[in-house]
């Protein structure tokens, strides 16, 4: 399913005899939702793959143009540089770090980007370092 809420999952699972096998929500730095309606934590319960669109917040990533946008890049930039890579591999990386297996949908066509993608595998996220891109998103800590 592609854009369903979670309610919206369940009930189309309830009336399926084969089970879902994929939700694609909006998922980035720059759009949390995921993490707080619900539908990560249904992905983790009813297994199933979370196949995240426009994991670069629409190019904002790239390119930042508001002070909350320059904080994630920020956050991400330090652990780009520590591992050798470029932001757009960090953010792919930081998207796949989570527990729930996240996998970005890469969208792009420019093939210097496409190439840049083995790089997000070289990132060894801590908890800490995951958790500042985190709080730059939010643009507040966790309580």
């Amino acid at each position: 399913v592609s854009n369903y809420t979670a309610d919206q999952t369940r009930a189309l699972a309830s009336f399926l005899s084969v089970p879902l096998s994929s939700q694609q929500p909006e998922f980035s730095p720059l759009f949390l939702d995921p993490l707080t309606n619900g539908l990560i934590d249904q992905a983790i319960e009813m297994d199933l793959a979370v196949l995240a669109w426009s994991p670069l917040g629409g190019g904002r990533i790239a390119q930042p143009g508001s002070a909350r946008e320059e904080a994630v890049a920020a956050a991400l930039d330090a652990v780009a540089q520590r591992f050798g890579v470029g932001r757009t591999a960090a953010t792919y990386s930081w998207i796949m770090a989570h527990p729930a297996r996240v996998i970005p949908i890469v969208g792009t066509q420019n093939a210097a980007r496409i190439a840049e993608l083995v790089d997000a595998f070289r990132i060894r996220w801590s908890r800490q370092d995951w958790y500042d891109v985190l709080v730059a998103a939010r643009g507040e800590r966790l309580p």
